[in-house]
């Protein structure tokens, strides 16, 4: 289900005890900032989730870029998708059909022109050699594809892109990587299973997982 808030603090508000896809990632064990133990704290209200969005200098810088980013994909793109507009301030946040505790959001909604099929879009600055050489034009990172495929299961969107920009000695690299509904409906599943998984053992039972989840042998792609 599609929620439009008005607000920031309301966007923080809904997605607060959901396993949004940032949250699904760090059940991967694939986040570099948090892991399961911070996502099972976080639900539970055990820990509170700073909004650290107008304290941090690198998510301020990365903000800042990705606004232009997105404006330059939308006039690259210009006549082949259309952007679902917002008003100023609201925000968009998805709650699965079938399971209330998983949410998500993306940086912007698509339709494909011509087709109507509807898309969404996740945009990612990276500062760094590090991170420029985890990339490359025909490899997204593997946190960065369960991200993506994980809001499009749960927005129930027909195709997602990933937009990564490095940026290295002034230097901006640019990469869109396009990811249909069709070609990940396994990796979907199985992002769902682990959500799913994470609620029976830990959230309903108000178990505290351990660091590094058991998830057998994970093989997104």
């Amino acid at each position: 289900m599609r929620h439009v808030l008005n607000s920031r603090d309301e966007w923080l508000e809904i997605r607060k005890d959901k396993i949004t896809a940032t949250r699904c990632v760090a059940l991967l064990g694939l986040s570099k900032y948090i892991n399961s133990v911070d996502v099972y704290q976080l639900i539970k209200g055990i820990k509170q989730e700073s909004d650290n969005y107008s304290k941090n200098d690198r998510i301020q810088k990365g903000a800042k870029a990705e606004e232009h980013i997105r404006s330059l994909f939308l006039i690259r793109h210009c006549e082949e998708y259309k952007l679902i507009e917002l008003e100023e301030g609201q925000h968009v946040f998805f709650i699965d059909d079938d399971y209330e505790y998983i949410g998500a959001s993306c940086d912007g909604e698509i339709e494909e022109i011509g087709t109507g099929k509807q898309g969404l879009f996740e945009i990612k600055f990276f500062d760094g050699y590090q991170n420029l050489k985890q990339f490359s034009k025909d490899k997204i990172r593997d946190d960065c594809y369960a991200q993506l495929v994980h809001e499009m299961r749960v927005a129930n969107k027909d195709f997602g892109i990933f937009i990564v920009a490095l940026n290295y000695k002034d230097s901006l690299t640019m990469y869109e990587y396009y990811v249909s509904k069709e070609e990940c409906e396994v990796d979907a599943q199985y992002l769902l299973n682990i959500c799913i998984d994470f609620n029976i053992k830990h959230l309903k039972p108000n178990k505290q997982p351990s660091l590094v989840l058991d998830l057998g042998s994970p093989n997104l792609r």
